[in-house]
């Protein structure tokens, strides 16, 4: 869930661009350091200090994900694995929302305000009015330009 969480959030600017996966490929062929760096940074995203394998001070992250920022021990396959999977820019972002959200029980998903409403509704709510706003305005669609 951590590493999850920590994809989607170099994806959305909550810690430096690329900056996980980055991480990730610079533990090529170290993979015993690799539980210390990746420990090292949700350490810093629990607490918002300074994240010393991303060179920069990083936001905290309050949810109590990162509450224990222990990590597992893994091998070569686990390691390209995860450099793999962070590699998800032709992937809907739902997906990932939807997977973590189903990832937490009633009680976590609670605690971290984590609730992710499909993109089909947001665009049947959000649509309409929308197009009210643009009608009342008298925007013109049909230039590049509006």
């Amino acid at each position: 869930m951590r590493c999850l969480f920590s994809m989607f959030a170099e994806d959305v600017d909550l810690i430096p661009p690329e900056s996980f996966a980055e991480l990730l490929r610079m533990l090529r062929g170290q993979t015993e350091n690799a539980m210390h760096a990746v420990a090292g940074l949700w350490d810093a995203m629990d607490k918002g200090e300074y994240a010393h394998d991303l060179l920069t001070k990083v936001k905290r992250f309050n949810g109590g994900l990162f509450k224990d920022p222990s990590a597992f021990l893994i091998n070569v396959l686990q390691l390209g694995l995860l450099i793999e999977a962070a590699d998800w820019k032709q992937v809907e972002p739902g997906i990932f929302s939807t997977l973590l959200e189903r990832a937490l029980d009633k009680r976590q998903r609670h605690k971290l305000g984590v609730h992710y409403t499909p993109r089909a509704y947001v665009k049947r709510l959000v649509t309409p009015k929308i197009i009210k706003i643009f009608s009342l305005h008298q925007l013109d669609f049909s230039t590049e330009r509006f």
